[in-house]
């Protein structure tokens, strides 16, 4: 009868214990997922951030080409150069 009182209080301890790790892991998954949450975020920003400076750079370009085409007009043989 003792000896089936102390199993029963190992069996209890167990799982108590096989819970409590249980829970751990469960708390420690829960911190990874929302760090992963956080780094796409961070990322999706990052990918948004970088297609407007991609737009802006082209722009910018298109701007410089048509300076460019400008100023080329006035160099010598140019169709506004002077003759």
């Amino acid at each position: 009868r003792q000896d089936e009182a102390r199993r029963e209080r190992r069996r209890l301890a167990q799982e108590m214990m096989e819970q409590q790790l249980k829970e751990e892991q469960e708390a420690r998954l829960s911190n990874e997922e929302t760090k992963i949450r956080e780094q796409e975020a961070k990322l999706a920003a990052l990918e948004r951030r970088e297609m407007q400076l991609v737009q802006s750079l082209k722009s910018y370009q298109g701007e410089q080409r048509e300076v460019l085409e400008e100023l080329e007009a006035f160099l010598p043989g140019g169709p506004n150069s002077a003759r």
